[in-house]
């Protein structure tokens, strides 16, 4: 009778000094687990094939990584981004522009259709209109500094009407302090208006041309505010000399009015000069002082711009100059005949201008110096695409709106690029390597998307993706450097396969 065999016995050495290593069935690897790569493979281009997504998902993930890194360091800004894909957004209807076009120009003027300074005169007929149709406040965006004849007429306007405002350009002259120069109107002018500070001090060379670019603007400056007439020294005497003036913005003075009625307009600049201290400017006052929405930031600091809309595209009426010249035509042709003229208003200029802030600005196509780059021209940033006043409106529109750029905390942007890098790590070793680059390329995508949503729906609720997206893809790029660096030696997937059948 023959012995049934041991199964064990073929596992006993036969040299009692002998190790035996059991090793257990080596287990089905899961679809999105890759087959081991030799490092020198005997069929080339099998492995390229099985490589190819991998090694173009590292090429796009190190040239996106660059890009933002490049993107960010020279003042990017995701918030761009999110803005030129909004496109438009609500207004407050409580804004009207006025655009002095090369048409108006050459309306009023055939034989000057180009003139270096606009005529005053001109004004003075557009305020009229304006007044005659019920416009709350006119904000002229010229500088109006040196006497000329036509100052005269348009004080009158101005006094007939009441709430005017003009600009003035504060340049810095003092950058230890930020103490600004500025030259105050014509006297004429100056005594029926108020002025408030045109330029936007945040400008900047955009990212690829020296071309001024604006994301951001001040609502108060402090400026020695000074107007003389002809050569020192005679020219100091009964001269304008105010060193320490603290000044609003254009949009600042022009929102206070309209939420004002009936009020000094002079009136809110009495009230910083006792509450501001002085350079750098801090005053005390909060929006519920001033009678305005809050903002996220006090009225001392620089705004965030949430722009309503590019230009001709941001949903605030606008009327060419021109209109309101031919409409005035029939009463300036009776006026220059000495005889009154009743100024009649077509109803669609009623509806467009009545009870709003109108802003009234050059649109002249020689008038570049008054024209800036905004994020709708992202991501080029080359051709001043929005003119000063069509910004200073949509300014205006989001101080009397209360819809302002508000930011999630940068605390929680690093949190979010902490957690993202750690699940690159710890995902690598799951996932074969081509659908881990891709799928974490999608991540990066679905981060910017949910970003636009955020800014879409809660209207300029900002995500700064810049760190989670070049935390997210830097790390990418790390975790396969380091499969790149060991593939030569021992294979990453072959380690998995050497852990999983290891006793």
């Amino acid at each position: 009778m023959s012995e049934t065999p041991d199964p064990s016995a073929d596992l006993k050495p036969s040299d009692p000094n002998a190790t035996t290593v059991l090793r257990e069935p080596e287990r089905a690897r899961a679809w999105w687990r890759q087959d081991a790569r030799l490092p020198y493979s005997t069929e080339p281009q099998a492995h390229l094939v099985r490589n190819m997504a991998y090694e173009i998902g590292v090429a796009i993930v190190s040239a996106l990584s660059m890009l933002i890194v490049v993107f960010l360091a020279y003042g990017g800004s995701f918030r761009d981004v999110y803005t030129l894909t909004r496109a438009y957004a609500p207004t407050s209807s409580r804004v009207a522009l006025v655009t002095v076009g090369d048409d108006a120009l050459y309306l009023w003027d055939s034989e000057n259709p180009h003139p270096e300074r606009t005529s005053r005169a001109m004004l003075a007929n557009v305020v009229r209109f304006l007044e005659a149709a019920d416009a709350d406040v006119v904000v002229l965006d010229y500088l109006l500094d040196g006497n000329t004849e036509e100052d005269v007429s348009l004080a009158e306007a101005a006094r007939s009407h009441g709430r005017v405002v003009v600009a003035e350009a504060a340049h810095l002259s003092d950058p230890a302090s930020g103490r600004r120069f500025s030259v105050a109107p014509a006297a004429a002018i100056d005594q029926t208006t108020t002025s408030g500070i045109a330029n936007f001090q945040e400008e900047r060379a955009s990212l690829v041309s020296e071309e001024r670019y604006v994301r951001s603007s001040p609502l108060l400056a402090r400026v020695a505010r000074v107007r003389t007439t002809g050569p020192f020294p005679s020219g100091i005497v009964g001269a304008l000399q105010d060193d320490a003036a603290v000044l609003p913005s254009l949009a600042l003075q022009a929102a206070w009015l309209a939420q004002h009625p009936g009020a000094d307009p002079s009136s809110l600049q009495t009230m910083l000069q006792l509450s501001c201290g002085d350079t750098p400017l801090r005053c005390k006052l909060d929006w519920s002082d001033l009678g305005i929405p809050a903002a996220p930031t006090p009225p001392s600091s620089i705004l965030e711009i949430n722009f309503r809309g590019p230009e001709q595209g941001d949903g605030l009426p606008t009327i060419p100059a021109s209109r309101i010249l031919r409409a005035m035509g029939e009463t300036a042709l009776l006026e220059a005949l000495g005889q009154p003229g009743t100024i009649v208003v077509p109803d669609d200029l009623r509806a467009a201008f009545e009870g709003k802030v109108v802003v009234v600005a050059s649109s002249s196509t020689g008038a570049e110096s008054d024209r800036f780059v905004t994020p709708f021209s992202f991501p080029v940033f080359v051709k001043p695409d929005m003119s000063g006043g069509r910004i200073h409106a949509q300014i205006i529109d989001t101080l009397l709106s209360g819809r302002h750029i508000r930011t999630i905390p940068t605390w929680l942007s690093w949190g979010m690029s902490l957690l993202l890098a750690v699940a690159v790590v710890r995902s690598r070793a799951m996932i074969r390597d081509d659908l881990h680059t891709l799928g974490w390329i999608l991540v990066g995508g679905g981060l910017l998307a949910s970003g636009i949503t955020l800014f879409h729906l809660f209207d300029g609720l900002t995500l700064e993706a810049g760190a989670p997206l070049a935390g997210t893809l830097g790390t990418l790029f790390l975790v396969h450097l380091r499969g790149w660096a060991i593939e030569d030696s021992f294979d990453s997937t072959e380690l998995d396969d050497h852990m999983e059948t290891s006793p």
